[in-house]
């Protein structure tokens, strides 16, 4: 049953990448409020991780990262995701975004030596420079 909400939440963002900007806040704020409106087994499910990867990334991408926080630590908090450094990149990336340089650098060292560099893969070079300052 949960299950299905979160996947329900999805539906919100059919069609996001073309969306203008407006749009793609309305729809990040029906998600979020749908998420919060099912009940807690929801954090035991691995379709709640690909909404919070969605939402964290869109909040950070718009420079949110206090919004961002609440879909970081729904990922950081998740048992079931594998301990390969992807805790501490999310950390990092919501630290680094709003001004915590060497606060986002510790995190990032941790996550570097967790994946020896993988996790990193993808993501802005900003996040790389960090570790070597």
């Amino acid at each position: 049953m949960t299950k299905d909400k979160v996947l329900e939440l999805f539906g919100f963002s059919k069609g996001y990448l073309s969306m203008p900007l407006e749009e793609k806040v309305i729809a990040l704020n029906k998600i979020d409020k749908g998420w919060d409106e099912l009940p807690d087994d929801k954090y035991n499910l691995s379709e709640s991780g690909m909404v919070a990867i969605m939402l964290l990334d869109e909040y950070l991408k718009m420079g949110k990262p206090e919004l961002a926080k609440k879909w970081g630590d729904v990922l950081i908090n998740d048992k079931n995701r594998p301990d390969c450094g992807e805790k501490e990149l999310i950390k990092g990336k919501i630290l680094f975004e709003s001004g915590q340089l060497g606060e986002a650098k510790d995190f990032f060292k941790i996550a570097f030596q967790k994946s020896k560099g993988r996790i990193f893969a993808g993501e802005p070079k900003k996040y790389v420079d960090v570790l070597k300052k």
